[in-house]
């Protein structure tokens, strides 16, 4: 049962994560991408100039993004790849607002970006260095598989304070508290996640101001909107910044 789990993980993430969409794209084939090559019909891309213009399967143009971009994701992902001594994916996938996530692909680590991340960090390497190297140390420090033994447990508690009173007051209760005891300790692996990617983007050569100007773009976007899906897996906070600000700072970064 667990190893079926690890490998649903993967498609559950992408169903929270895209808006009604299967589609991915891997990055590393698209890197090599070439206009005469994307001319098959069984290609989710074309090629036309200095753009990779991503398709379902019906032809239908989804996503515009530049060769020059996508080389870049690339190349960070293997200098992370490198220092973190991983061997992960980096896949594109569909959603405009901006979101991530890691989980295991095919019994392979991999990390998915969607559209509207990829628009937000743009060609900063700094922020992919933080981002990539954020995302593969949940996969290192084994985050998941963490976080389901955990919710079980607490899962069963919480249905058996349902079937054991009627009282919504407890039930609201029950539901507070779970939810609480879940929300600490995906904090802590946020902060987990985040020192060892930014220890990670440095040793890579990157600025460890990566990640605090990520999270203070993701802040910046949050404000002009209800919610971005983002910030419910990977809170960002005024906190999160000045500690992410304060490591920066003691690895030596420029802000």
């Amino acid at each position: 049962m667990p190893h079926l789990i690890r490998y649903l993980l993967p498609l559950l993430l992408l169903t929270q994560i895209a808006e009604a969409s299967d589609m991915m794209w891997d990055v590393e084939e698209l890197k090599d991408a070439r206009e005469e090559l994307s001319l098959r019909d069984d290609r989710t891309y074309r090629v036309h100039e200095d753009q990779i213009m991503l398709r379902d399967y019906q032809g239908v143009i989804k996503w515009r993004l530049p060769i020059s971009q996508v080389r870049l994701m690339y190349s960070v992902l293997q200098q992370i790849e490198a220092v973190a001594e991983a061997d992960a994916s980096l896949y594109v996938i569909e959603g405009h607002e901006p979101n991530a996530a890691a989980a295991y692909r095919e019994a392979r680590p991999s990390v998915m970006v969607n559209f509207g991340l990829i628009d937000l960090i743009g060609h900063e390497a700094d922020q992919w260095a933080a981002l990539i190297g954020h995302e593969i140390a949940h996969l290192k420090l084994d985050h998941g598989s963490k976080n389901r033994k955990r919710s079980l447990p607490l899962s069963l508690l919480n249905n058996a304070v349902r079937i054991a009173t009627p009282d919504p007051l407890v039930q609201i209760g029950s539901d507070f508290v779970t939810g609480a005891l879940n929300a600490h300790y995906s904090r802590d692996q946020e902060r987990e996640s985040d020192y060892l990617g930014v220890i990670w983007a440095v040793q890579a050569g990157h600025d460890p101001y990566g990640a605090v100007r990520m999270h203070e773009n993701m802040l910046a976007r949050q404000g002009a909107r209800l919610q971005i899906p983002f910030l419910n897996s990977h809170p960002s906070s005024k906190k999160r910044v000045r500690t992410l600000g304060e490591l920066a700072a003691r690895l030596g970064g420029s802000p």
